[in-house]
């Protein structure tokens, strides 16, 4: 259906009529057009007509509202009148019904003209999606581009660096470290003009200041090219780490992150302009959660001074890139085997079993140096260690090519599992598993890296 409102941008509140609500959301009230329980929030706001006269109203609702493609929540206050609906001017203007125009009109003093005063009239346009930190989280619209959300947050996406206001950080250090200074690294000629125009812009936003007097620390710089042709210029504090004092803060690990994901179906990434761990992922269960999320995500950016960059920013997609947990989690990928600490392992064995020692299997030629080559890294990484005297057990070695072209080494441990003591702990099957699935519509699967290698055997 399609209910009547009145277009009011002289309003600054929504008001619907019970006649009306009866038939929008008739769940919401009783045969005799009295609401429900619960149907109506409180609120002791006083609303007022234009005339001045009071309108009774019951209570608000929230009513979702479309026209054309936007859709928003809006929050209605129910007054039992004869009047029209009335849909006031930030629900208009979220939905794009009207557009904000303002004139400009400066007095400006004309000397030449006998001192008399003379009019400049000049028109601006804003954007209709802009949206003002007075309006509450609950009545702000849908986000459906990210061109959208630029247009609703532009102090966010300025071009600047932004700032913390006048939050000062200071850096304590260690007085027993002696302090270290490196001489300036050699740049490419090439990459000269570029470097002293970044440097030049560094200064010129107060990100950076000339030192020409003596200091007792300096850091080489490190300079790196990137996709866009502009160059990032990065410290290497190698030394200067060694003497701070840090404050525990601890990060929050993988563990951690990823139940909050669950049940998540909408994700969106903003990215901080030149920032250190400047990646914030947002998500909801649905439209109205994620859009509600990212409103008072956007708010705080807004009010803490921080700027995003909007060439890294995705809204609304149905997936979080892996790539970015990769980044976000680079202790996790470093491509070795990692352990479980200092937890060792002990494997118990029968002692009425006879120890078995198999010979080596033959290994074809054309494999010999690449298994010479697996077996050196897994050396390198404290997984095997070589043996040269005798032992009781000796298993077989199992070599299969992978498709990535390395080899995969494993033991026959045929005669050995005979003797192990197992420990009786029950694996879940797939009946048990299956359950807990229900509902599920997006998954994502981790594979840890050579599984059984980081479980330390004495």
């Amino acid at each position: 259906m399609n209910p009547q409102f009145k277009v009011d941008t002289g309003a600054q509140s929504n008001v619907s009529t019970i006649r009306l609500l009866c038939i929008i959301v008739p769940e919401k009230f009783d045969n005799e057009g009295n609401p429900k329980p619960k149907a109506l929030e409180k609120n002791e706001a006083v609303v007022s007509a234009y005339g001045g006269s009071i309108i009774k109203q019951l209570g608000t609702i929230n009513i979702p509202c479309r026209y054309k493609e936007k859709k928003i929540n809006c929050i209605f206050y129910v007054a039992d009148t004869s009047g029209p609906a009335i849909l006031g001017l930030k629900a208009c203007n979220a939905l794009k019904l009207v557009s904000l125009y303002c004139t400009i009109r400066t007095n400006q003093l004309d000397r030449q003209a006998d001192q008399s005063s003379s009019f400049k009239v000049g028109t601006c346009k804003e954007s209709s999606n802009y949206i003002g930190s007075h309006v509450p989280l609950e009545e702000r619209p849908s986000i459906t581009s990210k061109q959208e959300l630029m247009e609703m947050y532009p102090e966010c996406f300025n071009g600047t660096v932004g700032s913390f206001g006048d939050y000062t950080y200071h850096i304590t250090l260690d007085p027993e470290v002696s302090p270290v200074v490196h001489a300036p690294r050699k740049v490419p000629i090439e990459l000269k003009d570029k470097l002293q125009a970044e440097l030049q812009e560094m200064e010129n936003q107060d990100i950076i200041a000339k030192v020409t007097q003596p200091t007792d620390w300096a850091n080489s710089l490190v300079i790196r090219e990137e996709e866009n042709g502009r160059l990032r210029l990065c410290l290497d504090p190698k030394d200067l780490n060694k003497a701070i004092k840090r404050e525990h803060h601890p990060m929050s690990t993988l563990e951690e992150i990823t139940p909050r994901l669950a049940g998540a179906k909408l994700f969106s990434k903003l990215d901080g302009a030149i920032g250190i761990a400047d990646d914030v992922t947002v998500h909801g269960k649905n439209d109205k959660q994620h859009d509600l999320y990212l409103h008072e995500t956007m708010e705080r950016t807004r009010k803490a001074g921080i700027k995003l960059n909007d060439d890294k920013c995705a809204i609304e997609t149905k997936e979080c890139n892996f790539a970015e947990l990769m980044e976000m989690y680079p202790e996790c990928f470093n491509g070795t085997v990692g352990s479980f600490g200092d937890y060792t392992y002990h494997i118990t064995l029968d002692p009425e079993v006879s120890p078995v020692v198999h010979a080596p299997r033959k290994v074809p030629i054309e494999l010999k140096d690449k298994l010479q080559a697996e077996l050196q890294e897994m050396k390198n990484q404290d997984i095997i260690a070589k043996v040269t005297q005798p032992t009781d057990w000796a298993n077989s070695l199992v070599i299969r090519e992978e498709e990535n072209g390395r080899l995969r080494l494993c033991l026959d441990p045929k005669d050995l599992n005979k003797a192990i003591k197992r420990e009786h702990h029950t694996i879940s099957t797939l009946e048990e598993i299956t359950p807990k699935l229900a509902g599920a519509k997006l998954f994502s699967k981790l594979d840890v890296r050579n599984g059984y290698w980081n479980v330390k055997l004495d």
